[in-house]
């Protein structure tokens, strides 16, 4: 895969279930509300945010089939139509400002500062 490693590390961190999504608890923040924050209805993982309601509009535009992550998915098989789902699907994460680490709306590790706002 040719994604530059941060953001190749936040889809498989997502993947993998350890990320900063709610409902990817550790053993310091098992009592943490799972519940996505954008929607409120479901547990916030990797399968609802690419489905989530509340970021409907920002899916215009895309094909539906870069939303497709299962396991078996044609998003993560080699070749150029896996790549250009999983960029998709990569501009989709960065762009929402999916699986970053917000603590009282600040956002570590990145070089815009504006992304809170």
């Amino acid at each position: 895969m040719t994604l530059p490693k941060f953001q190749a590390g936040r889809i498989h961190q997502m993947r993998a279930h350890k990320s900063y999504l709610n409902a990817h608890t550790d053993w310091s923040n098992q009592d943490r509300d799972v519940t996505c924050g954008r929607c409120g209805t479901e547990p916030e993982t990797l399968e609802h945010v690419v489905k989530c309601p509340a970021l409907s509009s920002a899916r215009w535009g895309y094909p539906p089939d870069y939303f497709d992550v299962t396991p078996t998915s044609e998003t993560w098989k080699r070749g150029k139509k896996g790549l250009a789902r999983v960029k998709g699907l990569v501009s989709y994460v960065i762009g929402n400002r999916i699986n970053f680490p917000v603590r009282g709306g600040f956002f570590p590790f990145t070089r815009n500062a504006d992304l809170a706002s």
